[in-house]
């Protein structure tokens, strides 16, 4: 009894997928001692054996069943075929352990009528792992809970022919198996049943959809990107082995043209370009890159500027096996650099050789970037100087104020200043400074043209001076005055001629001035002194006056300039 029971406990320990230390510690119990169980050297105690069951997922019953657990759940009419595939089960449960420890692995056994007789399987969500459940049934009831076999299973034409097979299969559940088929034959040569075996291919399917869009959007890249990719040899004539297909759309040529020989590609260079490639071509070998540009005549006919990027693969011993590289089409970059080049000309005429005082500005430090030889002239400092200054060395604002100019400058608030700039001799001048905000050398700069405008200044002071002169002369001078219109109403008059009217301190601005009994005739030349009645608006004295008519110009009408010669006592006042 021993022994029968330590046979059916190695049994269903196997039939579980576990090692005796495996089941051993589950137990709690020593596989040392469970080796001695599974050998009938010992007999376990009833308490050991609800551990057994407990721990190998069966009833108590199950472990005095001393036969395989086909045979225990076959039914009566299910007993012969089971007992036809004793011997296969026998030979497989010693190797249960193995199979199930190959990943996606499942192999069955099943009688004539496709019914499970034994199986493994190494996937922990399949339903066939519930072994008492799934055997006896058939394989697609109990793995699909179908009522016919799968689409595309093997068994049922290998149970028919006796022929293996062997294929790809897609399982209800969606999942992939590569499966082969045997048909297991007895004696007689008559067929009893058959070993499916499946492998679950459903990570590497995926792995090569994975590969195939992986694929897919390379080739694309490839037809539909910028720059074409090519190999050629590493010697000789330098053929190319692969040409990408946006060859024909970038540069207007079959890539099937370049394959094989470099004759084509040599007719569709500028003439004297090849020469100038293959003298540089050695440092590709010395370096293992090299970059070169050429003329290459496009299938339109016009010619395009190529970047050509090459790189260098060598074998394991070191040795040039192939050159793998790109071309890019350069055309509009070139044009660009031609016109960049062209503004560089004109920049140069129109700031070096300019005779107007010029600065480059940084328009966030205020540091002086580059002066004109002009600048250089004007401020007295030498090219090297004035670069290493900003504009607060020269500009006498104080700091906080001339960083809200430059604030004002940069947000374009105002292009027009005026401010006072120190020589370098030390001497102040007056400036006016047209500023314009510009892109030079990736920073923001303010281009300054720099007028000096100190004469200017000076003349606009002294004319304020004559005028305050003038003012006070007029206001207070030693003669009656009165400026008037061509209407002869007074414009302006200061308080001694209003006193010699009578008017006192009565404004007279406004008032019509009437000349009466002038014995000089009207009107007087100029610097004619005349003597008459004056009158405006109800006040009347006869004075001496000098009436001098001032020349209109475009921005002034005519006007008189009266001058009383008599003073105020001797009027009467």
């Amino acid at each position: 009894m021993k022994k029968h029971f330590g046979a059916r406990l190695r049994t269903l320990r196997l039939g579980r997928g576990l090692t005796q230390l495996q089941l051993a510690q589950r137990v709690g119990i020593s596989d040392r001692h469970l080796s001695r169980m599974e050998r009938g050297l010992v007999s376990p105690s009833f308490e050991c054996i609800e551990k057994l069951c407990n721990a190998l997922g069966t009833a108590p019953v199950e472990l005095f069943q001393f036969r395989s657990p086909g045979l225990a759940t076959a039914s009566p009419a299910q007993a012969p075929a089971a007992q036809n595939a004793q011997a296969v089960f026998e030979a497989l449960l010693e190797k249960d352990a193995i199979l199930k420890s190959l990943p996606g692995l499942t192999v069955k056994c099943v009688d004539q009528d496709m019914r499970l007789v034994w199986f493994s399987t190494a996937s922990a969500d399949s339903v066939l792992n519930d072994a008492p459940s799934c055997v006896g049934r058939p394989c697609y009831e109990a793995a699909h809970g179908l009522d016919a076999p799968c689409n595309g299973c093997l068994m049922p034409a290998v149970l028919q022919t006796g022929e293996s097979l062997e294929g790809e299969v897609t399982a209800p559940n969606g999942r992939a198996f590569l499966t082969r088929c045997n048909p297991v034959l007895a004696s007689d040569g008559r067929i009893k049943g058959a070993i499916h075996v499946a492998l679950d291919i459903s990570g590497r399917k995926q792995v090569e959809e994975e590969l195939r869009l992986v694929r897919q959007r390379l080739e694309h890249l490839l037809a539909t990107g910028p720059a074409m990719l090519y190999s050629c040899e590493a010697g000789g004539g330098y053929a190319a082995t692969y040409i990408s297909d946006n060859m024909q759309s970038l540069f207007g040529h079959a890539p099937q043209s370049f394959i094989g020989s470099s004759d084509y590609w040599f007719a569709n260079l500028y003439p004297g370009e090849r020469e100038r490639l293959f003298e540089r071509l050695p440092l590709l070998f010395e370096q293992g890159h090299l970059t070169q540009e050429f003329r290459f005549r496009h299938g339109n006919g016009g010619w395009r500027f190529i970047r050509d990027d090459l790189r260098l693969v060598r074998d394991e011993d070191g040795k040039p096996r192939e050159i793998v590289g790109s071309w890019l089409d350069i055309t509009d970059a070139k044009a660009s650099e031609l016109a960049m080049r062209d503004s560089e000309s004109r920049y140069k005429n129109l700031f070096m050789t300019n005779c107007t005082v010029q600065l480059l500005i940084d328009a966030e430090s205020g540091a002086i970037l580059d002066a004109n030889p002009a600048a250089c002239a004007f401020y007295g400092y030498s090219s090297h100087e004035i670069r290493s200054k900003t504009i607060g060395d020269i500009n006498v604002l104080p700091p906080d104020e001339l960083a809200e100019k430059l604030r004002e400058a940069r947000a374009l608030d105002k292009t027009l200043f005026r401010f006072r700039h120190r020589l370098a001799n030390g001497d102040l001048r007056d400036v006016e400074t047209r500023t314009s905000l510009m892109k030079h050398g990736g920073r923001n700069v303010l281009h300054s043209l720099i007028i000096d405008v100190t004469e200017n200044e000076e003349f606009k002071r002294r004319i304020l001076q004559l005028n305050r002169e003038w003012k006070e002369a007029f206001t207070h001078g030693p003669h009656g005055l009165a400026m008037l219109d061509e209407d002869l109403r007074v414009l302006s008059a200061n308080r001694l001629i209003a006193r010699m009217l009578g008017a006192g301190q009565e404004p007279l601005e406004g008032t019509r001035c009437r000349i009466r009994n002038s014995q000089d005739g009207w009107p007087p030349r100029p610097g004619q002194t005349i003597c008459a009645e004056v009158g405006m608006d109800g006040y009347a004295a006869t004075l001496n006056v000098t009436i001098t008519p001032l020349s209109p110009s475009e921005d002034m009408p005519l006007r008189y300039f009266m001058v009383s010669v008599a003073n105020y006592a001797e009027s009467g006042g």
